[in-house]
């Protein structure tokens, strides 16, 4: 562990990390030398719909990332099972899934949309729920797009630890989410909010995650969406991407967004630690 610590703290000290294909490059944690207690959270907008590179290479990414605990956004529920069967495969070990309904169907996958989580079964991932955000609230405007938050208890180093997955509106509709979002997960004394939030680290709505004794794993330097599917070719200029935690749960270690030729979106990835 010693090695490792001071091999991501080196990472760290010389900043952004030239961008690489996947399994182009590995990363420092590895699975000899992660303590108990430590976990690696990744969130990830995959573009499911709009762009669907497939199950298998989404699982590749995840595979090369070394993750435990993974919130995607952007996912058909057809391709849940899929990308679970292929994580099994490379992985080598069993892992849960479960999908989170946004809208009951959506023309890109011809079927349900939301997010989903992918865990691995060690964790004993259990009471899962889905978390519909009200829709045409008092002053928040309507989404054109229906959206949710979904949950789930873990287990992590023999903490329990609540987890939370969301992908929130567009054009400024997020800051009607956002409370929601806080109250929810303000009811767990460990939890760990991870998705796409459509906002940046400097929108106002971001300071109610603060306020609320949440604290962000990445710096805000830590830029994920590019807008372009071939985003190693082009470098990010936004960050909407976090993993959030709350509570007992510390962070261990944290990545430079790897980019990836699955997704609009870079992938984060956060090591955190429980008592």
């Amino acid at each position: 562990m010693a090695a490792l610590v001071a091999l991501v703290a080196g990472l760290t000290a010389l900043g952004p990390t030239p961008s690489v294909q996947a399994g182009q490059a590995t990363s420092p944690r590895t699975q000899s030398a992660v303590a108990a207690a430590e976990t690696t959270v990744m969130t990830w907008n995959i573009a499911g719909g709009a762009i669907d590179a497939g199950a298998d290479r989404w699982a590749e990414h995840i595979n090369m990332l070394l993750a435990d605990v993974v919130g995607l956004q952007e996912v058909c529920k057809h391709q849940v099972y899929d990308i679970e069967m292929n994580l099994e495969e490379v992985t080598g070990v069993s892992w849960e899934s479960r999908f989170g309904v946004a809208q009951n169907f959506a023309a890109s996958c011809v079927g349900p949309y939301g997010q989903a989580f992918m865990i691995k079964s060690s964790a004993q991932p259990r009471n899962w729920l889905n978390h519909p955000y009200p829709h045409e609230e008092a002053g928040c405007g309507q989404d054109p797009e229906e959206r949710a938050a979904q949950s789930v208890t873990v287990t992590l180093g023999g903490t329990d630890v609540r987890v939370f997955n969301t992908h929130m509106a567009t054009e400024g509709r997020a800051w009607c989410q956002v409370p929601v979002l806080i109250q929810l997960a303000s009811q767990w004394p460990n939890s760990i909010v991870v998705g796409d939030f459509n906002l940046r680290p400097t929108d106002t709505p971001m300071q109610q995650f603060t306020a609320a004794g949440f604290r962000d794993m990445h710096p805000n330097s830590y830029l994920t969406v590019s807008n372009d599917p071939e985003n190693c070719n082009r470098k990010p200029t936004i960050k909407f991407d976090y993993i959030m935690v709350r509570g007992s749960v510390r962070k261990s270690f944290d990545l430079f967004p790897m980019c990836n030729d699955a997704s609009d979106h870079r992938a984060l990835i956060a090591g955190v630690l429980t008592p």
